[in-house]
């Protein structure tokens, strides 16, 4: 690896990922490799960057193991960049590394370059069934802009064959669209296993996804050959990792980057199944097809989804002007600051912060691969036989009306109770249209309306 590093320092591009490309394994020639690389597009972001360049990986490569290492240069125009950071196509972080190579090669092709190093080496694993992934290579500049760079399509294909009898049901969403109720109704289906949602809010499948999106990255698991600072705590979770000089040796690299991976996708797999089942067993439940939990637009959910191609997903989404006044209202009534409010100074502040998390949410409606359900808060209230036979079809469960007055029959209003800052769920609808000062509509429009069609809610009058 020495000879390569001075390779990449001098500029002379690496034209291949240190791994060799995939042969056949010996269990069967029908079994394809990892993963492939399927497009690499360079994105023109003059004149924020002056110049950007991948080495590896190149289109049509086909992995080995599990591990992807992407490496090249970037430089800005005006400003540095500092950081390279890989984002899912839906805006999530996967990973990030400084631009602390330098690279003479790349600052002589590009003649505005600001001094700097520019070269970045990212390593990361594919963790990930039969789907196709897409992400986008971001540079961070020195003065705090974003210009993304770079896209990439991979192809996964399977990472464990361990799949879970009890299938994932995601109910993705923000604080205080009514998740809590929601989940409360789902757990309810004779089909559908939960953990009391309306008296904890637990999150094992988050728990362990975290964990397997931490441990199966190379940071991590390269610590076990190469530590870092073993004194803090949590070393083992590791950091971006550099070019070594003493790497270990290409057996063990191969079984660390292929059946190590594999191994900790399936332990955490088989922890949520197991807990699921021991449910399951104690509640004398026959098998049901799904358990549900909450979970929030993060790498865990991300991660989840990509290991589980059973896995079914409900993005529940509310008018985002009126969760803002859910908010403020519930931070009044517990006598504290939260779900972000604590982060800025003003309510109309608080709406153009907002936007964030509402885009994040907004942008999981885009996967086409593996299709998410649309439910809004304001349907689930007026209509909630038809918006409990939509959510029915689409989990392909039983949606006859027995089963539906099964599961509207009993409400917890002791347990919801604590969760309203309006008298009923109907006079939580459109109350921004009150509680809204003239600051804050004017804040809504410039911040949410693009996001307010997306999501099929009018815009601010």
């Amino acid at each position: 690896m020495l000879h390569r590093l001075k390779s990449f320092l001098r500029g002379n591009p690496y034209k291949r990922p240190r791994l060799t490309p995939w042969q056949p394994p010996a269990r069967g020639e029908n079994a394809g490799p990892p993963f492939e690389v399927t497009s690499i597009e360079m994105i023109d972001a003059s004149p924020h960057i002056a110049g950007a360049h991948l080495d590896y990986p190149v289109a049509g490569y086909q992995g080995a193991e599990h591990q992807l290492e992407i490496g090249g240069w970037v430089f800005g125009g005006q400003f540095p960049a500092t950081e390279v950071v890989l984002y899912d196509h839906q805006g999530i972080e996967i990973l990030r590394t400084p631009c602390s190579i330098r690279r003479y090669d790349g600052a002589g092709k590009v003649s505005n370059a600001v001094e700097q190093n520019g070269g970045f080496w990212l390593p990361m694993s594919i963790v990930a069934n039969q789907c196709e992934l897409r992400y986008t290579l971001v540079a961070i500049l020195g003065n705090g802009a974003h210009i993304p760079f770079a896209n990439l399509v991979i192809k996964a294909n399977t990472l464990c064959e361990y799949q879970s009898a009890i299938a994932p049901l995601l109910l993705t969403s923000l604080g205080r669209t009514g998740s809590t109720w929601v989940i409360g109704l789902l757990a309810r289906h004779p089909q559908i296993i939960a953990i009391d949602p309306q008296h904890f809010d637990p999150r094992v499948a988050t728990y362990w996804s975290g964990i397997i999106a931490g441990l199966a990255q190379p940071q991590s698991y390269m610590q076990m050959t190469t530590p870092g600072a073993m004194h803090s705590r949590g070393w083992w979770l590791g950091s971006p990792l550099s070019f070594k000089s003493n790497p270990p040796q290409d057996a063990l690299l191969n079984y660390l980057h292929g059946t190590g991976v594999e191994s900790i996708a399936d332990f955490g797999l088989r922890q949520i199944e197991g807990l699921y089942q021991h449910l399951r067993s104690s509640q004398g439940r026959d098998a049901p097809r799904y358990y549900v939990e909450k979970f929030v637009p993060r790498i865990e959910r991300l991660t989840l989804r990509n290991l589980c191609p059973g896995a079914r997903e409900v993005v529940l989404v509310r008018d985002p002007r009126d969760v803002i006044c859910s908010a403020l209202a519930f931070n009044k009534k517990r006598g504290y600051q939260s779900f972000g409010r604590e982060a800025v100074q003003s309510d109309e502040e608080y709406v153009r912060w907002f936007k964030g998390s509402v885009e994040s949410l907004a942008n999981l409606l885009d996967s086409s691969a593996r299709p998410v359900h649309l439910l809004r808060y304001e349907e689930i209230v007026r209509s909630p036989r038809e918006g409990l036979r939509g959510l029915c079809r689409f989990l392909e469960l039983d949606g006859s009306d027995a089963t539906i007055d099964y599961i509207l029959k009993e409400r917890s209003e002791e347990v919801l109770k604590d969760h309203r800052t309006t008298a009923t769920p109907a006079e939580s609808i459109g109350r921004w249209e009150t509680d809204f000062t003239p600051a804050m509509r004017t804040a809504a429009r410039e911040a949410l309306d693009p996001l307010l069609l997306k999501l099929g809610y009018p815009a601010t009058a």
